[in-house]
C-alpha cells in the first residue's frame, strides 16, 4: 500500500507541465530551537515531502541569512528556495503522528521566517497499512494550529476518491502560495532581524542522550525512526505525547514576549 501512496502524490505532483511541485522521499527536516530541556531534538527524519521550488528567485539568492533561516532541509540546495508544503510518513499511528507533526513544526517555522503565516501545511500519514489521515497545520495569530481533516481506508472507493481530491486541493493551493511568495520578494530582500535569527534553527550539536561527538556535529544520532531523539524514544509512549506537547509549546513561544503560546492538536 505504501507503494501506491507513494505513487499516487508523485504523479500528482508530476502531472502539470510546469513542474511547480516536486516530491522527494526520506527528507531530513531541522526544527526550530526549543527553550525546554525536556525535548531536546534538533532533526526529525520524514518519508517523503512535497516541496514548492522557487528557482532563480533573487531576494533569496542575494540574502545570505534568509538562506540559512528559511532552509528547512539538512544539506540543502542554497540556490533553490524549497518550501516544504506537505510531509508524509508510513508509521504506526501514535508514532507517525508525533513524527507528522514534529515536521510539521519545521515547515511552520519556514513559513514564520518568511512571513507567510497564513499559509497551510499539510501532513500524511498512512498507518496500519490499511488508513490514511491527513492533517493542516497554520498560524492562527501566535499560535500554532494543527488540525484533521480526515481518516481514509484504503479499502473505500469512495474514500479514496476524497483522498484524491483532497490531494489534488493541496497541490493547486501550491500554485497560490509560490505566487505569494514571488510577490513577497521586496519585504524577503530586506536583512533578517537579529530576534529571528536568535530564534533560528536548533543548533546540529543538541546533546541528547546517547550520542557521541561525531554524530552530534552530523546530526545522525538525532535522527530516530520514527523521528524522535534517543530521549524521547526511551520515556515509553505514555510519556512520549506529553514530551511532544513540551516540545510544541517551547517551540511556540520562543519569539513572544508576553503570553502562553500553544500548539492546538485536535
Amino acid at each position: 500500500m505504501r507503494f501506491c501512496i507513494d505513487t499516487l502524490i508523485a504523479y500528482i505532483c508530476e502531472v502539470d507541465t510546469d513542474r511547480l511541485t516536486y516530491y522527494f522521499a526520506k527528507r531530513t527536516l531541522r526544527l526550530p530551537d526549543c527553550t525546554t530541556n525536556r525535548a531536546k531534538v534538533a532533526t526529525t527524519m520524514v518519508d517523503g515531502a512535497i516541496a514548492i521550488r522557487v528557482v532563480d528567485f533573487e531576494p533569496y539568492l542575494s540574502n545570505p541569512d534568509l538562506q540559512q533561516a528559511a532552509s528547512t532541509l539538512v544539506n540543502r540546495d542554497t540556490l533553490v528556495l524549497e518550501l516544504i508544503h506537505c510531509v508524509v510518513g508510513f508509521k504506526s499511528l501514535v508514532n507517525g503522528e508525533n513524527q507528522m507533526k514534529m515536521a510539521m513544526v519545521s515547515a511552520l517555522h519556514q513559513k514564520k521566517v518568511l512571513g507567510i503565516r497564513t499559509q497551510f501545511v499539510f501532513g500524511i500519514l498512512q498507518y496500519n497499512q490499511d488508513f490514511v489521515q491527513v492533517n493542516a497545520a497554520c498560524w492562527i495569530v501566535k499560535k500554532m494550529k494543527i488540525y484533521r481533516i480526515g481518516r481514509f481506508s484504503l479499502h473505500s472507493p469512495a474514500a479514496l476518491v476524497q483522498l484524491y481530491i483532497i490531494l489534488r486541493e493541496i497541490k493547486q493551493l501550491a500554485n497560490e502560495y509560490k505566487e505569494q511568495i514571488i510577490r513577497s520578494g521586496l519585504a524577503l530582500a530586506r536583512p533578517i532581524s537579529d530576534a529571528t535569527l536568535k530564534s533560528g534553527w536548533a543548533p546540529m550539536n543538541t546533546s541528547t542522550a546517547g550520542e557521541s561527538n561525531s554524530s552530534e556535529l552530523a546530526g545522525e544520532d538525532l535522527i530516530v525512526q520514527p523521528g524522535l531523539s534517543p530521549v524521547l524514544a526511551s520515556l515509553g509512549q505514555w510519556d512520549t505525547d506529553d514530551k511532544i506537547h513540551s516540545f510544541f509549546r517551547s517551540v511556540g513561544s520562543y519569539d513572544f514576549s508576553s503570553g502562553d503560546f500553544q500548539v492546538d492538536i485536535s
